[in-house]
């Protein structure tokens, strides 16, 4: 932005500063969502067995691959753009609750 100041004013502490604050770096972000497993249920967040802990492992070891076999970062992208965030391919299948607390505003 600052070589679009006129060039009489680039020399100002004022000018100099607030272009010093800039930087043409883009940070790509990757996030992972652990996925749903089968057979999984409301006791998952307390299953520290081998086999529960075993399975979200492999899960999310098999996410992480696919996410840099894409590798969504090497795409163009728009040099404005500071940070840039990169979803999975695939969307949680459970529908997100709708309403503040799930019922859509229609409890008692």
């Amino acid at each position: 932005i600052a070589k679009h100041v006129p060039e009489k004013n680039r020399d100002s502490a004022v000018v100099k500063e607030l272009a010093s604050w800039g930087c043409n770096t883009t940070m790509h972000v990757a996030r992972l969502i652990a996925p749903k497993i089968d057979g999984e249920d409301h006791t998952k967040d307390i299953d520290f067995t081998f086999g529960g802990i075993r399975a979200r492992w492999q899960a999310g070891y098999a996410d992480t691959k696919a996410m840099l076999s894409r590798a969504p970062w090497n795409q163009p992208g728009d040099p404005i753009d500071g940070v840039v965030i990169h979803d999975p391919v695939t969307r949680p299948t459970r529908p997100l609750a709708r309403g503040v607390d799930g019922f859509a505003g229609k409890t008692k």
